[in-house]
Formats: structure tokens, C-alpha cells, sequence
């Protein structure tokens, strides 16, 4: 029975996550807690198999891009008299159209699974800059039967090799599939099967022609079989069953990974960490944020292969010898990417090597206006060091900072929560399924607006009183 993709209460962690973060003593947590405010509609739609229509067109008349996006998400999954009605296609034309890069690249791929789309349209998107969606569009455009003749030469001679490659790929399956029909007609399978979609389906196709009564046809099938099935080996090898990948669309990505024990033991070392910082350093040291594959929920231990994961960290302190002292202690976490962030001289956010640029003494704070989605690492991730710090700092932000920066953090926190393509291969899911627990993370992980969030301060400050 294969695993639900959403639970109905995912706040509870599993059983055996539970027992090992008590035994370890480690409570990690994330930057920034809040409860999410009217994301429960577009949350339901996403979770749905089989989403109310009704819902799915009340998102898509949303001035709210996260309930935009959700409401998109769900017309693949709408029955085809929904999705081909007038108010679903009207919307999707109107959306096409819309400010945000990201709703305008979710309406194209609805728009190319969308039973109305013509060839002419699916070219259209197969030469646009939504470059990620080009095979899904070249995909329909060469298997269907009504494409013109001039639009599949111009896409086998196409001058981007991209472009040329993913068209023949796609052709290449169809012509497999012509082929068994000749071999067999019982076997005849769905000629939109492709080997990025359908790799099980196209290894049985070949292995179907390596009995083919033509020679060249059965020694050409085998090298196939021979070259593909170490692909899919390999891609198998990522695989690590177990987990809990529902939590991925969760407030608490991190324990969606199989690897719990070796999580929270590089937790355990990054708090040991933050300890001695605080120790040593004072109130010149604010914390450690963890993000990166660790806090999303796919963190692969380090010296396991294939595919281990470093660890991605940013360290928020007043002065550069916090950071020297960091990099001495951080030695043996195989840090990857690891950042500076002074919340004093937002600025002064540098990588961890030797250009630092430290705060003058008795300079005016500020926010760096030519990269205020550095400020981003004070509200996401999972942070470890001096908490009431830590939100002296964010209170501090969120009542300076321009709502039009506050925008550019909350565009950047987005687009790193919904960056999860490495889930696929460690859970075994589907892009549309990871796709889905990306929304659902993205409501509930990416702080609310400018207003909403000098509210929060407010009645956190009143609680403290």
C-alpha cells in the first residue's frame, strides 16, 4: 500500500522521532515561530487527491500569490469537465498574464497538461525562458498526433542542443512504442509515456525489441537496456526507504528524513557549538541558522554515498572574531555554504572566508538596500544560540526595514522553501509530488507581510511584560 503523501494531522512527530530527540536532549527549532493565518483553504486543496472544484476556482480568483499557486497546483487534479470548463480556462488565460514569475510559470505547466492546449501553444512554451518546463512541453509536442509538420522540423533542428535532445528522447519513445505494436498488439502501452516520466515502462518496451526479428533493431534494444538500467541502478541507489515524507509539507521538515539518528547528531554538534560561542562571546553572539537540506527534511549523512549532504549554516553575530571562532570549532561538519550576518550592519553579509568586513565601531544600523534578502537568515531555518537576542534583532528588522525589502526576504525565503528537486531522489517521489509539499511548506514556513509581522512583535512584546 503506498504511503499517503499528506497525513491528516502531520503536527504530531513519529513515534521513534520522538524517542531519539529525548534521548539526545537536542530541541531544535525553527528561526522563526508563527502560527500561519488563512493559509487552512489553500492547505486542503493541496493535500486533496481529488480537490473540490469550487475551492480550486475560488484560489484562482485569489489576490494572494501562495493561494494562487495552490489553487494552479490542483487543476491537474480536477475531473477533465472542471478543467476544460469556461471559468477554470478563462482564469488560466487571465493568470498568464499576472505580475509574479512564479504564478505565470505555474499557469504554463497547467497549461501544457491542459486537455485544450494546442501545438501551437505547447511551442510557444517549449521556446519560452520557463526553461525547467521545456521537456514537459517538447514532451506533448512530439508525441501528439496533430502537431504541424513545420513545428516538429524546427524543433529537430532546433539551435539550442537542449531543445534537440529532449525532442528526440521524446520521439524516440514514441517510435519504440510503433514498433512493440508491431511485435505485439497486446502490449501496446500509452505512447505518451516518456523515459523521464515512465523509465519502468520504456526499460519494457526495449526489452520487448531486443527480441525484435530485425537484427539491427534487437543489437541497438540491448545496448538501451544495457546503458539505461545503470541509470536507473544508480537513481535506485538514492533511495532510502523509510522516512516520513509528509513532513516535508510541514512546520518541522527536518524529521522528514530516514536518517534521524545521524540528523540530530550533527544538531547535537552545532548546538555544542553554540554553546561555547555564547560562552565565550557574550551578547556579541546571536546564533547558528541551519538551512539547506538539514532543515528541509532530505539531509543524507555525511560518508554515506552516494549523495551525502554538507551542512549549510549562517552565523548572526556582532563581530568578526565570533566567525574565526565558529570556523575553528565547525571543522568536522563539512560546512558547505556558510555566511556572516551581521543583524547590526546587515551589509556586512559575507562568506565565511577571510574577506569579512565587521560593523565599524559606532556606526548607524542600517539595512543593505543592494542585498536585503541576506536579512532572510534571521527568519528561516533552524536556529541555535541566544533566542530572546535573536528576536531583539527581528523586532528590530521588521520595524525598520521598507515593506518593499521585507517583499525581497519573503520572495528569497520562498524560493528557498520551495527548492526541493534532492527530496525526489532520496523519498522515491514524483516531481508533482514534491511539488505539492513545496506549496504546502511554503504557507506554512514563509512569514506573513510587513503589517501582519509588526503585530506578531506587538503581542509578543505585551506577553513579555
Amino acid at each position: 500500500m503506498p504511503r499517503p503523501l499528506f497525513l491528516r494531522n502531520p503536527g504530531r512527530l513519529p513515534e521513534p522521532v520522538r524517542t531519539e530527540l529525548k534521548a539526545s536532549g537536542v530541541k531544535p527549532r525553527l528561526t522563526f515561530v508563527f502560527h500561519p493565518i488563512g493559509v487552512e483553504r489553500a492547505l486542503k486543496v493541496l493535500q486533496a487527491d481529488s480537490p473540490n472544484p469550487g475551492a480550486v476556482k475560488e484560489l484562482l480568483e485569489s489576490e494572494r500569490i501562495p493561494e494562487l499557486l495552490a489553487g494552479l497546483n490542483a487543476v491537474e487534479r480536477l475531473p477533465e469537465s472542471e478543467k476544460t470548463g469556461a471559468q477554470i480556462t478563462a482564469s488560466l488565460r487571465r493568470l498568464l498574464g499576472h505580475d509574479s514569475y512564479r504564478v505565470r510559470r505555474q499557469v504554463v505547466l497547467a497549461l501544457i497538461k491542459h486537455p485544450q492546449t494546442s501545438p501551437q501553444e505547447w511551442n510557444t512554451f517549449a521556446n519560452s525562458h520557463y526553461f525547467d518546463l521545456r521537456p514537459r512541453a517538447l514532451d506533448a509536442l512530439a508525441l501528439h498526433p496533430l502537431t504541424p509538420r513545420e513545428i516538429l522540423d524546427g524543433l529537430s533542428t532546433h539551435n539550442d542542443s537542449a531543445v534537440r535532445a529532449q525532442f528526440f528522447l521524446a520521439r524516440g519513445v514514441a517510435r519504440l512504442n510503433e514498433l512493440l505494436q508491431n511485435i505485439d498488439a497486446k502490449q501496446s502501452l500509452d505512447p505518451g509515456a516518456t523515459l523521464a516520466q515512465h523509465p519502468k515502462t520504456v526499460l519494457k518496451l526495449l526489452h520487448a525489441l531486443s527480441k525484435h526479428e530485425n537484427a539491427q533493431v534487437r543489437e541497438q534494444a540491448a545496448e538501451l537496456v544495457a546503458s539505461l538500467s545503470s541509470i536507473f541502478a544508480h537513481r535506485a541507489a538514492l533511495v532510502r526507504p523509510g522516512g516520513y515524507p509528509w513532513l516535508l509539507g510541514s512546520q518541522k521538515p527536518l524529521f522528514a528524513t530516514p536518517y534521524t539518528r545521524e540528523l540530530i547528531s550533527a544538531l547535537a554538534k552545532v548546538k555544542d557549538i553554540a554553546d561555547v560561542l555564547a560562552r565565550d562571546h557574550g551578547q556579541n553572539f546571536v546564533g547558528i541558522t541551519v538551512v539547506g537540506s538539514t532543515a528541509k527534511g532530505y539531509r543524507r549523512p555525511v560518508g554515506r554515498s552516494p549523495a551525502q549532504s554538507d551542512l549549510d549554516s549562517a552565523v548572526i553575530a556582532l563581530n568578526r572574531e565570533v566567525v574565526a571562532d565558529y570556523k575553528k570549532l565547525a571543522g568536522g561538519l563539512a560546512l558547505c555554504l556558510a555566511k556572516y550576518v551581521n543583524p547590526m550592519a546587515p551589509e556586512a553579509v559575507e562568506p565565511l572566508p577571510d574577506d569579512i568586513r565587521p560593523m565599524e565601531q559606532g556606526a548607524k544600523p542600517k539595512l543593505g538596500r543592494d542585498e536585503p534578502s541576506h536579512l532572510s537568515f534571521l527568519f528561516h531555518g533552524l536556529f541555535f544560540g541566544n533566542r530572546r537576542l535573536l528576536e531583539q534583532h527581528q523586532n528590530a528588522v521588521v520595524h525598520r526595514i521598507s515593506e518593499a525589502d521585507w517583499e525581497s526576504i519573503r520572495a528569497h525565503i520562498a524560493t528557498y522553501e520551495t527548492e526541493m528537486l534532492k527530496a525526489s531522489d532520496l523519498f522515491g517521489l514524483s516531481d508533482s509530488e514534491v511539488e505539492r509539499l513545496a506549496l504546502a511548506g511554503r504557507l506554512l514556513r514563509v512569514p506573513p507581510d510587513l503589517p501582519e509581522m509588526k503585530k506578531i512583535f506587538a503581542r509578543r512584546s505585551l506577553i513579555a511584560k
